[in-house]
């Protein structure tokens, strides 16, 4: 929701209570229909810098609800992040914001980018002066067809992102696949490939196999310029809790990460170091300090992966002890997370044991089970977590690594170090 707070924050609070858990239109369905969620600035998570959360949940959103008043009108520079989530909505998407006309009904107060962009669009007029001093039959009709023509214009306007997402998500894959078939060629003229692909399945199977670990999983390293990221490697290490090679692995990670400023690597550093328990303290501190600048970088270059980046920050406050703020984090992650459920989950279960550590159970019990019912089956066999005789991603090993040591922790209170 869009708005301007000085003259537009009545009608903000007015459309948050008419319209927050309303059930959207759809066609007939087997299933419930899906249900409003709408993101309000005030009523957020309590964070340090309040884009953190404000910014993924612009990039994550189906619907953009503007509020014109006269003051939201008006551009008043570079600092005006009313017109900058105009903007941003311009640049990413071709289906128009839902006007709220809260003048006179004659558009005076559209922004301009808007009204140039989609002269015709359509306008929920709404005063709010007028309906204050209506009866309560004219309030109930008046809410009633401000909250149809909403969530009609959420559905119409959802559905045509969801469409753009998978065209932009089909663009993507295709360059994906053009750069794999470079690739494929490029490795085939240096005549690697066919050695390379014979092995990868056994390199894998030696880490499950394997009575010594270590060596395993040393062998398997000699081959990891393959996987799709190094820290692919180190998810494995600590799925299958090497000891010593997990360890070494993790300070590797962070002296490598040492004064990064790109995010990315930050993140993944600090996010596999936080996968177990450890400890040592510096490294905890080093990991916090990651995880904390790649939010930092994120929120300042507007990355589409700041719920990664809130999500790694979420692990490393929960190591540090810091449970209450990894909460707030987390919270955001799970919110802002999107379709990414591997990312989602994890935040879920890292949230599970923030609450369990803040003595408040019940809430855990609850978020757990929530997340239980969205998870991938766990695997019957630990030591062999494949799919299609293929090594599970990344992702998914820190979502089951978590869930164990959530399940763990309720069941054994006190058993697992933070």
């Amino acid at each position: 929701m869009c708005y301007r707070q000085s003259d537009g924050g009545k009608i903000a609070d007015w459309l948050y209570d008419a319209l927050e858990g309303k059930s959207l239109p759809m066609a007939a369905r087997p299933t419930p229909p899906p249900v409003l969620s709408l993101y309000y600035d005030r009523t957020a998570p309590a964070v340090g810098d309040w884009r953190q959360i404000h910014l993924p949940s612009l990039m994550t959103a189906k619907a953009m609800l503007v509020i014109c008043t006269h003051q939201a009108c008006e551009n008043s520079g570079d600092g005006d992040w009313v017109h900058y989530e105009i903007k941003w909505w311009l640049k990413n998407r071709k289906s128009p914001p839902i006007l709220i006309d809260a003048g006179k009904g004659d558009g005076k107060w559209i922004p301009a980018e808007i009204h140039k962009r989609w002269p015709q669009a359509q306008r929920v007029n709404f005063n709010l002066e007028r309906y204050t001093h209506s009866d309560a039959e004219t309030k109930t009709h008046l809410q009633q067809h401000v909250v149809t023509q909403i969530t009609h214009g959420i559905t119409l306007g959802a559905s045509r992102i969801v469409f753009e997402e998978l065209e932009r998500y089909k663009r993507y894959y295709r360059t994906i696949f053009v750069v794999s078939v470079l690739l494929f060629l490029a490795l085939i003229t240096g005549g690697y490939f066919k050695v390379l692909a014979a092995n990868r399945l056994s390199a894998w199977e030696a880490i499950a196999d394997s009575e010594e670990t270590d060596g395993a999983l040393a062998l398997a390293t000699e081959q990891a310029w393959f996987s799709p990221e190094r820290a692919a490697m180190d998810t494995w290490r600590a799925w299958l809790s090497s000891g010593k090679d997990y360890e070494d692995a993790r300070h590797r990670l962070i002296k490598r990460a040492e004064g990064t400023d790109e995010a990315s690597m930050a993140e993944r550093s600090a996010k596999a170091c936080c996968l177990l328990p450890t400890k040592e303290p510096c490294l905890l501190t080093n990991a916090l300090g990651l995880a904390q600048r790649a939010v930092e970088l994120g929120t300042e270059k507007y990355d589409m992966n700041l719920p990664w980046y809130q999500l790694a920050l979420g692990l490393a406050e929960y190591r540090n002890g810091r449970y209450a703020e990894a909460g707030t984090n987390l919270a955001v992650a799970e919110r802002t997370g999107g379709d990414f459920s591997h990312l989602t989950n994890t935040a879920c279960m890292f949230h599970v044991m923030c609450l369990i550590r803040l003595h408040e159970r019940p809430e855990a019990l609850k978020l757990l089970h929530q997340a239980e019912s969205q998870m991938p089956a766990y695997p019957r066999d630990e030591r062999k977590p494949f799919w299609d005789g293929k090594p599970v991603p990344k992702d998914l090993l820190i979502n089951w690594l978590a869930y164990n040591e959530a399940t763990n922790l309720l069941n054994e209170p006190g058993a697992i170090q933070p």
